[in-house]
């Protein structure tokens, strides 16, 4: 039914009736990711834990359910609705537990002291309190934040998409000596494989042409085999 109430409205926006977001909405309840996941927080939840999706190959099939633990201790209550529910999320986890945690350590380690203006307590309590409708509008990034400063920002800042911290990582994982590292995290007996069986597998699996997301993937289960190189204590903890 899904499908075929877009197919109709989109026969009916090429006619010129007023029913593009209608259509819109229609076409974005069809997607793969929304059919997988119809509740919004769980849509949410799956693009920013990436390394999530492939939890079950890295545990050799006995992965503990992640999903689980962070619903039961970050899933919004009902009074929530609509995309709070995703924001919910970053403002209680996502920001705190991963984000600011990374730039403040970062920062630190070159005795840079970092500021996040717009995470002022006034000015998050009274974003936060509008309705998010008015916070969100359709593909548009930061709407509010356009109306109110655009006329203050160089033109060739003004229509200049959103630009993240993100390293070159897809060139970086190709590198002999990362590829060297890999080989070493992932070696017979290592910590990296004593807590995780299938990560020889899932970071060898795709080849040398990698997407965004494989690349991603690789970089951090390396990085946390890198780490358990000297944390390999914290293993004693884990449930065998």
């Amino acid at each position: 039914m899904r499908r075929v109430r877009a197919l109709v409205l989109r026969v009916l926006a090429k006619l010129g009736l007023p029913v593009a977001e209608q259509r819109d909405a229609a076409v974005r309840a069809c997607s793969p990711e929304v059919v997988r996941y119809p509740e919004l927080w769980d849509r949410h939840l799956g693009w920013a834990t990436l390394v999530n999706r492939d939890r079950a190959s890295l545990w050799g099939g006995r992965a503990p359910d992640g999903n689980e633990i962070l619903r039961r201790h970050f899933f919004p209550p009902g009074s929530v609705r609509g995309m709070d529910r995703a924001t919910d999320f970053d403002v209680r986890c996502y920001l705190p537990g991963d984000i600011l945690v990374k730039v403040d350590r970062a920062a630190m380690a070159h005795s840079l002291e970092v500021r996040a203006p717009f995470l002022d307590v006034d000015l998050v309590e009274f974003v936060l309190a509008l309705p998010w409708r008015l916070r969100f509008k359709d593909s548009q990034l930061k709407p509010l934040l356009k109306e109110a400063c655009g006329s203050l920002w160089p033109k060739e800042l003004a229509g200049r998409p959103k630009q993240g911290f993100g390293g070159p990582i897809a060139n970086w994982i190709r590198r002999p000596e990362v590829l060297h590292l890999i080989d070493r995290v992932t070696a017979l007996g290592s910590p990296l494989l004593a807590l995780l069986p299938g990560a020889a597998d899932a970071l060898r699996a795709g080849g040398v042409d990698l997407s965004w997301e494989q690349a991603q993937f690789r970089w951090s289960v390396l990085c946390l085999g890198l780490w358990l190189e000297t944390r390999s204590e914290c293993l004693g903890n884990v449930p065998g």
